[in-house]
């Protein structure tokens, strides 16, 4: 079984993109979330997330998306429209399909394409099943500011970044994000906190899996999990 909120993985899992910025430079605190998210009709009148643009700069990519996330914690948002919008979010800013790749490893050259569809389907909402009921949770009181941006190579940038609470030891945070090679956009690859690697252990944990049970069995697994976060996350 796969146990996905432990240790640095979970501290890792908490930071992703849930803090929202105005500009660059600029240091944005974000106010605490206490009503509990309950319903899951969406409301006609609350707004909505218009859909990513395709981004020639990595800096407005992650502004952008901190500024969109940070409106998923708004009370007035009914639960089944987060997970909507935030769904989209994925899609347009996450570079799912090499993400995948990735954490399959040498397995990803093994499988057909029916299964690579199924995996990055799976696997997106287990991503997306994660971070929702964490929006309320962890836009808390606090400071983000980036300090960084190094462009290692052409198409692909580190950002780092630190995140810091009151009476809290601040958190560093890195974006590594890249050229989409297909889409000519910059999209997220990874993230980085207290140099760990969240893709890297996703990995690692899965190559396990697939080892012992193959492919399906991974994404059973994955599929067992997603439907525990569903049951809960819409629980009254």
């Amino acid at each position: 079984m796969i146990k996905i909120e432990k240790s640095k993985l979970f501290l890792m899992v908490c930071f992703l993109p849930l803090f929202p910025l105005d500009r660059l430079s600029a240091q944005t605190t974000v106010n605490p979330q206490t009503k509990a998210e309950t319903q899951i009709t969406p409301k006609p009148q609350t707004e909505t997330i218009d859909e990513p643009v395709v981004y020639s700069d990595p800096e407005t990519l992650l502004l952008d998306l901190l500024d969109k996330v940070s409106k998923l914690g708004n009370q007035e948002i009914e639960i089944a429209e987060k997970v909507e919008a935030f769904h989209d979010l994925l899609s347009g800013y996450i570079d799912l399909k090499n993400i995948s790749r990735f954490v399959l490893g040498k397995y990803w050259r093994k499988i057909n394409d029916k299964e690579k569809e199924e995996f990055i389907s799976t696997f997106s909402n287990y991503i997306l099943l994660t971070f929702v009921p964490k929006i309320n949770s962890y836009l808390s009181q606090g400071v983000f500011q980036i300090e960084r941006n190094d462009e290692r190579r052409p198409g692909f940038h580190i950002i780092t970044s630190k995140y810091t609470e009151t009476n809290k030891e601040p958190v560093d945070v890195a974006w590594i994000i890249k050229k989409n090679k297909e889409t000519e956009s910059y999209k997220i690859f990874n993230i980085q906190t207290e140099g760990i690697s969240f893709i890297i252990l996703w990995r690692d944990q899965f190559n396990s899996i697939i080892k012992q049970q193959g492919i399906n069995g991974l994404i059973d697994e994955l599929k067992d999990l997603n439907f525990q976060k569903k049951e809960k996350l819409t629980r009254p």
